[in-house]
């Protein structure tokens, strides 16, 4: 059977969409640097685009946050006006079954911050090669926590939350212990501790999500 010939624009969709994919898979084991390095690499095939399409939208999206995550609020900030600009242009040429389902997708991931986070280190968790009973009390915690409360804590809570502190705080949570929080986001003893006093600090004692911590 001769095999279909694929135009170079297809190949390089094709290309775009696997390193977005692969961008997210790192993001969601905490390997953020190594989850940029290949989303900037679909940058820089999605700069031969000159029209709208749902890959750049995506790509946009996740350097937004991957800034937000890492507090530099000023990248962030200009990769969520490209995506608002983006947006518009992206709107214009989607039909109305594609922009409810976009828009479905984009509310469902801003409006439920603590539980995406929650079902991400779960399958995280479930995957990794940590103590079998260890992992099934972490599991356990995981299930039985107020996602509701949280989702409310985080939406009244008075400073930024940052992608990064959410991660954590769930961890914290579940009463993970530092040495497997370090296992799951590839650092150091050190860097836990350090995280889990810089968000002690940053909330105030009568922010919600202090009483986890």
């Amino acid at each position: 059977m001769k095999r279909k010939a694929f135009s170079q624009k297809t190949i390089t969709e094709l290309k775009i969409f696997v390193y977005i994919i692969i961008a997210h898979a790192l993001m969601r084991e905490g390997k953020t640097q190594e989850a940029y390095n290949i989303m900037n690499k679909a940058l820089l095939l999605l700069e031969k685009f000159d029209e709208p399409c749902a890959l750049i939208y995506a790509a946009y999206q996740f350097m937004a946050g991957y800034y937000a995550g890492l507090d530099r609020h000023d990248e962030a900030l200009k990769y969520k006006n490209l995506l608002h600009e983006y947006e518009t242009a992206l709107l214009a040429v989607m039909s109305e079954d594609e922009i409810e389902k976009l828009r479905d997708a984009t509310q469902r991931l801003q409006h439920f911050p603590v539980k995406n986070t929650v079902d991400i280190l779960s399958r995280i968790i479930q995957r990794s090669i940590i103590n079998e009973d260890r992992k099934t009390a972490y599991l356990e915690h995981l299930s039985k926590l107020d996602v509701q409360l949280l989702e409310r804590a985080y939406k009244n809570s008075k400073v930024k939350i940052t992608d990064k502190d959410i991660r954590y705080i769930i961890c914290f949570a579940a009463n993970m212990s530092a040495k497997d929080v370090g296992f799951l986001f590839d650092v150091d003893l050190k860097s836990v501790h350090t995280a889990r006093y810089r968000i002690k600090k940053k909330f105030a004692r009568e922010d919600s999500f202090r009483m986890i911590l």
